[in-house]
């Protein structure tokens, strides 16, 4: 028996093959909504010149065609560009993206980096969790701050991934941040860090909700707050390299490689000999040098139960009726804490007996535990 199952053709990069190359143009319309940075838009390339340490645009697409470039000119190594990708499709990069700083590109639809197609960057992250638009506007403040941080999410359940095919390298401190629904390398990604110190890492999670963290030196980390709620259709292994990769796809030189999975529990997710739903030849991922160091783990967190706002109306009623007017407002949630999808633990909270005859509070839990019950498959029964 093979020591891991075949891995097919993933199904967007069997759509892209189809298409000729000329299928994608370069990124359309940039809008700085954070910071300073001025866009020029060529026949084959894009430039965006910026002024500010860091800064935020939204576009109305960021894609790469075959033999197209986009370059940010930088003020210096440790600057940033968050990019957000609102086409609803996945950016495909199948030309060259550079800078001599730190590029975030963020698309709830996913990121594909085609073969052939390269990015030759200070630091990276790419990810298929989203930057809300309050956070994006205060981006360059907050970035400026000592000790910062960034939440992103997943906004779109059925939809996402990092692939790559093509090559990834980065030489700054920030390293490479991969993080996603699903991870795919075909390619490479290789982050070379300086000797005696502590950058240069390579992050690689699967996740559905992450906080990235600046320490006080501006170093990045990012670290998985909440799991993948869905697996993508085919894709029980959350992150993978296939058995067709020989040589070394992944490579810290000078730093060390973290592959972190997180799922809820009962998810259809792959067995391995590494960890549940990590897959990957063990040639492939490699770390060399100073502070080198490979770890791989799966998290499996409680299965959150969710309500829709017709079944939250409902339980809210269900609540009122179990309250006993003098503990009005301790367990029932009021029309405008109650969201379209919401959580047991945020419709009633727990009561603790004040004392053996405190039959409203002991009625209040038990009603609790039950819908809890109830609700496993998502709503009421």
């Amino acid at each position: 028996m093979s020591r891991f199952r075949p891995v097919p053709v993933p199904a967007l990069t069997l759509l892209l093959a189809a298409l000729p190359p000329c299928a994608w143009s370069g990124p359309t319309g940039g809008n700085v909504v954070s910071g300073a940075a001025d866009i020029t838009y060529g026949a084959t390339s894009t430039s965006v010149d910026q002024s500010s340490q860091h800064t935020a645009i939204d576009w109305t697409s960021f894609n790469i065609g075959a033999g197209e470039s986009v370059t940010f000119n930088q003020p210096n190594a440790d600057s940033i560009a968050l990019n957000r990708d609102f086409s609803g499709s996945a950016s495909q990069l199948f030309g060259s993206l550079n800078a001599n700083g730190n590029v975030f590109l963020v698309n709830s639809a996913g990121v594909l980096l085609g073969a052939g197609a390269s990015i030759n960057v200070g630091g990276l992250l790419l990810t298929d969790l989203a930057v809300t638009d309050e956070d994006a506007a205060a981006f360059a403040t907050n970035a400026a701050a000592s000790g910062w941080s960034l939440a992103l999410s997943d906004q779109d359940l059925a939809a996402g991934g990092i692939e790559i095919l093509g090559s990834v390298y980065s030489s700054g401190a920030n390293g490479i941040t991969l993080a996603g629904q699903y991870l795919y390398i075909e390619g490479e990604v290789i982050s070379t860090g300086v000797a005696d110190d502590p950058g240069g890492n390579l992050q690689l999670l699967a996740a559905g909700s992450t906080v990235l963290v600046a320490d006080a030196s501006g170093l990045l980390g990012m670290e998985i707050t909440g799991p993948v709620a869905q697996l993508l259709p085919g894709r029980e292994s959350l992150f993978e390299i296939p058995d067709t990769v020989t040589g070394t796809a992944v490579q810290a030189v000078n730093g060390g490689v973290t592959l972190e999975v997180a799922y809820e529990e009962n998810a259809p997710v792959a067995a391995s000999p590494w960890a549940p739903g990590i897959n990957f030849p063990g040639t492939a991922v490699s770390s060399i040098g100073d502070g080198s160091y490979i770890t791989y783990s799966a998290r499996a967190f409680p299965r959150t139960v969710t309500l829709s706002r017709e079944d939250a109306d409902a339980l809210e009623n269900i609540v009122d009726e179990a309250q006993d007017p003098k503990t009005e407002g301790t367990g029932a949630v009021s029309d405008n804490q109650i969201t379209p999808t919401v959580t047991v633990d945020q419709l009633l909270g727990n009561c603790e007996p004040q004392a053996e005859q405190d039959a409203d509070c002991r009625r209040q839990n038990a009603i609790k535990r039950y819908l809890g019950r109830l609700l496993i498959g998502g709503g009421l029964p």
